[in-house]
């Protein structure tokens, strides 16, 4: 199925999420080492540690929300209080007195209320799409995400330093647009959640509305596994930007930042150039097969990352491993996009960004390995992180088979 088959409220979120990730990565990488000059990295770290324990708790209320009481609500209050908090951003670039109680205030409710916003487009997408669909609409939006990252990073290096104040403008601007967009040409379809049926069985699909979602996971194993699956992936996609850094840091000295960058385009041009043929792998052959394979290279070339010592070896491992990201992601959301409740929509959304952002979180703790100088012990750690998820995808494979 191609783009414009798709339902038009599909259409228009993928348009504007394109749109938001050039304004938003033009930013926000750039600016925590902005503010690290200004205040200084412990504060730095501190901040963006307590900002993360804000964001869970946005993600939580916009689950909430979405699910009770509509996809629309949820996302216009996250979009709209995203403009605010880029707009009190953008008063600490004039008020230079007051920018660092100006940047915590802002950057504690843009990422609260992007949080909120994200389980309701998360649920809009599942309500507005079908199981024939869905696996080419999150290609088409793993794409323009990809694309957009593509962009922004390159915008914001060549602009951020001088031009802070128009890459605000920008966001903001983008975030009034997308709000004016969503009130007006997206319907809401809660509705449509209470109508539709699962492909669970009819004893699970009845919990009541205000069970909580850990008793839903818990009654469905199918659903459990994927939160621990979106656990380890988001584990290993963080390992480039801390333990393998300082790992090539040792090797390579100041030649690693532009080893890092480099690896990280990579990443996202193959993603760009390979996502569509991963379509047609889909459309041939059956998601969990294509997920298994994913998985198997993902991990192959993560392992590789921690033990080759030559450039042109990590380039090689890193194409593995990104090949594996592009089969196993879309492969796994069409997955769990089948399994989940539609009445728990949003929550289970929130709560997979939130079981997410902690294996980020947890990647940190790999860098306690660096001290001992042992690299084999990271090299062993990912082995069996791979063996586990290898485990996990088979079982996962065998449960989605009886159903």
């Amino acid at each position: 199925m191609n783009f414009r088959d798709f339902n038009r409220s599909v259409q228009i979120r993928i348009i504007l999420k394109f749109f938001t990730v050039i304004t938003t990565t033009a930013v926000l990488p750039f600016i925590v080492l902005y503010f690290a000059n200004i205040m200084g990295s412990v504060k730095v770290t501190i901040l963006t540690i307590g900002i993360g324990l804000v964001t869970l708790f946005g993600g939580i209320i916009g689950g909430q929300i979405t699910d009770l009481r509509g996809r629309k609500l949820s996302i216009i209050i996250g979009e709209s209080m995203t403009a605010i908090g880029f707009i009190l951003l953008l008063l600490g670039q004039i008020f230079t007195e007051y920018i660092i109680f100006l940047s915590i205030v802002a950057f504690s409710l843009t990422n609260f209320f992007t949080a909120m916003a994200l389980p309701g487009y998360s649920a809009l997408i599942l309500d507005e799409t079908t199981k024939e669909n869905r696996k080419s609409v999150y290609i088409y939006s793993m794409w323009t995400s990809y694309l957009g990252f593509a962009i922004g990073s390159s915008l914001g290096g060549i602009l951020f330093a001088k031009y802070k104040i128009l890459l605000f403008t920008l966001i903001i601007i983008s975030s009034i647009i997308t709000v004016i967009v969503i009130v007006k040409w997206i319907p809401e379809t809660l509705h449509k959640a209470k109508q539709e049926n699962s492909i669970l069985t009819k004893e699970e699909e009845e919990h009541s509305t205000n069970d909580s979602i850990w008793i839903v996971v818990w009654k469905n194993k199918i659903l459990f596994l994927l939160l621990f699956l979106g656990f380890v992936f988001s584990l290993m996609d963080n390992q480039i930007g801390y333990y393998l850094s300082l790992y090539y840091y040792d090797l390579f000295g100041e030649e690693s930042y532009s080893l890092l960058g480099f690896l990280r385009t990579e990443n996202t041009v193959i993603a760009v150039v390979f996502l569509f043929i991963v379509k047609k792998l889909l459309v041939r052959f059956k998601e969990m097969n294509v997920a298994l394979t994913g998985g198997i290279l993902l991990f192959v070339g993560y392992i590789l990352l921690s033990m080759l010592q030559t450039q042109p070896q990590l380039y090689s491992a890193m194409f593995l491993a990104s090949v594996g990201e592009i089969l196993l992601f879309p492969a796994i959301q069409g997955i769990s996009a089948n399994y989940i409740p539609a009445s728990f929509r949003g929550r289970y959304s929130s709560l997979a960004n939130n079981v997410g952002m902690l294996g980020g979180m947890f990647a940190v703790t790999f860098m306690l390995f660096y001290p001992l100088g042992l690299p084999v012990i990271v090299t062993i750690s990912y082995l069996i992180i791979g063996i586990l998820t290898f485990l996990a995808l088979l079982i996962l494979k065998l449960m989605v088979g009886k159903v």
